[in-house]
């Protein structure tokens, strides 16, 4: 190590937290990480993420075999840092890989469709239903503005900007209900919940009932009725749910 520690001053730098990836050395006691690891971290993060936002937000369509070639040109990452994405990818649910023919988009078929939505049945009533015990009244206003910004940007066809509204309505949601586990039992399915939203956005109508049940949803929540916000819940994931499965049957 006492080469590395001779050279620190240009080649490392102090850090306070470590993830356990990173190759790090100590020198008199004090942790040092190599920045070429950081960055190679960092490529990671932003190939995955770049590959991530490509699929959810349709530039790969479902079923869509991906060209390892075509993805190093899009991320400017090496065949390498690509495929290392691409199983992240994998269990994220968002590409399949079949032997000998790489990585495809994958495909929402009925069942998966159908088991997501009972989860959100469940889960995000419940959250709703806990958000108006425990929710402060400044978190009632955050969820309003939340509410505001998703009517704000709905008319338009920018699906990330969408999704950043709707994003910012369910973080206060899930943050007012004080229940961490309800967060974290949505999060391995996030990304295909996206994913679906963002198919349900593409249709105008859907659209139209989709902010219509919302609004709904919101008033239920701010007037503090749980009956109401039962409903006004569990009538939104369905309504959402019926017009995924009718899109599915179309194609």
């Amino acid at each position: 190590m006492t080469p590395y520690a001779k050279n620190c001053s240009t080649k490392y730098r102090f850090v306070c937290l470590l993830s356990e990836s990173r190759r790090a050395i100590s020198v008199n006691n004090v942790i040092l990480v190599s920045i070429e690891s950081q960055e190679g971290d960092t490529l990671k993060i932003r190939t995955h993420a770049r590959l991530r936002d490509a699929i959810i937000f349709g530039e790969f369509k479902a079923g869509q075999k991906l060209k390892e070639r075509e993805l190093c040109l899009l991320t400017g990452a090496s065949r390498s840092v690509v495929r290392e994405a691409m199983v992240r990818l994998e269990r994220d649910g968002l590409v399949q890989s079949r032997s000998f023919s790489g990585f495809s988009v994958v495909n929402l078929n009925v069942r998966s469709i159908t088991e997501i939505f009972e989860l959100r049945f469940a889960v995000e009533t419940f959250a709703a239903q806990l958000f108006i015990e425990r929710a402060s009244n400044q978190e009632m206003v955050a969820l309003q503005d939340a509410m505001q910004s998703i009517e704000k940007n709905f008319s338009g066809n920018n699906f990330k900007v969408i999704w950043a509204a709707k994003k910012q309505y369910y973080d206060v949601l899930f943050e007012g209900c004080r229940n961490e586990e309800i967060r974290r039992s949505l999060l391995n399915v996030t990304d295909k919940v996206l994913l679906m939203r963002n198919q349900l956005l593409s249709d105008a109508d859907r659209r139209i009932s989709s902010i219509n049940e919302m609004r709904a949803l919101t008033t239920a929540i701010v007037e503090r009725d749980p009956r109401k916000v039962r409903f006004a819940s569990q009538a939104h994931i369905l309504s959402a749910r019926d017009s995924l499965l009718d899109h599915l049957v179309e194609e």
